[in-house]
């Protein structure tokens, strides 16, 4: 179970390669690679991708089409058996689960015996099956076979291998697009319009002369507000202006441009999306066709993945919390709109360090506020525009609020929160979870260091103060011993009488000796601070 988390975050980085390798290639030229990637990082036996078909009769099929093994499995890519396989009454179950895009998982030993019977016969132990969806249909599956021993599949895994399978999906589905558009032009309108990604033709003066759907969802405006009315320029950032109205007129005069790149899409909101285009001119026309895929996504979960190393490097390094935690706001402040810590002093938060936001703002509204509140108790809070806030923060429009509680062993160290602009996906709040458990970590580790340090610093003023009182000790010592060998000249009652007052003397000396001893007990005992071993 200790290994979960990495296994979960190397799952997590197959996501970001396969975005990345997707956009740079086809799907055809990645998917071999991209599976035995992730047959790695999960440590499975079996990684597989199946396409469904129809038989001409019209029974539903699939037939296995890519498939990567550990060494020492046994293939089934070249199972006649696996080709054509028809989807019939002994797999009603799975194609219920399939078609409404929900996994089929577990042990073999589990299933219903029919199925057991084929999946038995591949050496199969436990089996984890994802639907790939394309233009928002059930097009194949991407399969996850354990041959050596039964494997639980934990819900963080099986969404990261769904957000794979999303990924696959939208490439296969744009490859299918461009296909589409290379092949049969007089189909161009309906692949156009139902293609599953937003796509746009412009003319020579840059005018946006149409849209489909999606580019109205990207975008916020209607077709009836853009066609013939707006030019691309005012989608783009300024800072990616120039570039793309250089590569807009070269390509005109058929040069030699970037049929593929990135760049910064401004919606109607204002908000800023990473963009994937992928443009060309039409055949004899001076008009260009493009499709852009938002990959704002994948961006940011690849930026937070190298964020956390950095935080990770840092924490692992410094000796410093204020260091590790200005360190935390700079680099999740360059992700996020706003990110702030809030350390626990008694039963007060107290933010220590911000990015985005005012750190005097946040000391007026951090008792009121309910997200920051309820994280100190221990809980994760999101507050999105549509819930009930304090009043307290104006929240602005469409600007979302996470608030994580900085624990670790049952004790609350303070508050990490984050605002931004868009809705924090299940796989961002897993990894900002990650960094805050990391953070109280090394916050409960500094504590500890500082208390050994206070401790080490007491048994050395108990060793000088040692010192010092047996130097006391031995003058009260010295003048009994005197007036022992004055006995005759001073008489035995004045004799007494001086043995008693340096008796007392000696005792005070041990009684403060005494209290060191004890006070430096508890501290090595319990680990605590100078003034709370007085108490």
């Amino acid at each position: 179970m200790a290994n979960i988390p990495r296994q979960c975050d190397a799952i997590l980085e197959a996501v970001s390669f396969s975005a990345k390798l997707l956009i740079e290639t086809t799907w055809e030229e990645s998917i071999q690679r991209i599976i035995e990637y992730i047959g790695k990082v999960t440590g499975v036996s079996r990684v597989y991708i199946s396409e469904k078909h129809r038989a001409n009769d019209g029974t539903l099929l699939t037939s296995r089409r890519y498939e990567w093994v550990m060494k020492g499995i046994t293939p089934q890519i070249d199972n006649p058996e696996l080709q054509n396989f028809p989807l019939t009454e002994d797999f009603a179950r799975w194609l219920e689960l399939l078609n409404r895009g929900e996994v089929v998982y577990g042990h073999i030993r589990e299933f219903p015996e029919v199925e057991q019977k084929v999946l038995s016969s591949q050496d199969i132990k436990s089996i984890l099956i994802v639907p790939i969806s394309v233009n928002h249909s059930w097009w194949g599956i991407i399969g996850f076979d354990e041959c050596l021993n039964e494997r639980e599949w934990s819900l963080t895994e099986i969404n990261a291998l769904k957000a794979v399978a999303g990924i696959l999906g939208s490439a296969i589905q744009r490859g299918l697009t461009e296909k589409k558009l290379e092949e049969n032009e007089k189909k161009y309108r309906t692949t156009f319009e139902y293609t599953g990604t937003a796509m746009t033709v412009v003319e020579e003066d840059t005018t946006i002369s149409l849209v489909n759907e999606e580019f109205e969802r990207l975008s916020g405006y209607s077709k009836v507000e853009i066609e013939g009315k707006m030019s691309w320029t005012q989608f783009v950032h300024p800072d990616d202006l120039e570039r793309m109205k250089n590569y807009h007129y070269a390509r005109r005069r058929s040069e030699d441009v970037p049929k593929k790149y990135e760049f910064r899409f401004i919606d109607r909101l204002g908000n800023t999306k990473n963009i994937f285009i992928t443009i060309d001119i039409i055949p004899g026309t001076k008009k260009s066709v493009a499709s852009l895929i938002d990959i704002t996504f994948i961006k940011k979960i690849n930026n937070l993945l190298k964020a956390v190393s950095e935080i990770n490097e840092v924490v692992a390094r410094e000796k410093k919390p204020e260091t590790v935690l200005k360190t935390v706001c700079r680099e999740l402040g360059l992700i996020y709109d706003a990110a702030f810590v809030s350390l626990k002093k008694g039963e007060k938060l107290i933010p220590v360090e911000s990015e985005g936001i005012d750190i005097d703002f946040i000391n007026k509204i951090i008792e009121y506020c309910p997200a920051i509140q309820k994280a100190a108790k221990g809980d994760t809070v999101s507050i999105n525009n549509e819930s009930v806030s304090c009043g307290k923060c104006k929240i602005q429009p469409r600007k979302f609020v996470l608030s994580l509680p900085l624990n670790i062993h049952d004790q609350n160290y303070g508050v990490l929160a984050f605002h931004s602009y868009s809705r924090f996906s299940e796989d961002e709040v897993l990894l900002l979870e990650r960094i805050a458990k990391n953070i109280a970590f090394a916050l409960s580790a500094y504590e500890v260091e500082e208390r050994e340090r206070l401790t080490i610093e007491q048994l050395v003023t108990n060793l000088v103060q040692f010192d010092k009182t047996s130097d006391r000790l031995r003058n009260p010592l010295a003048v009994i011993m005197g007036s022992l060998e004055l006995t005759n000249e001073i008489g035995e009652k004045r004799v007494i009488e001086i043995i008693n007052e340096q008796v007392k003397r000696i005792r005070r000396e041990l009684d403060r000796m005494r209290r060191e001893e004890i006070k430096t007990y508890h501290m090595i005992k319990n680990r605590i601070s100078p003034e709370k071993a007085k108490e």
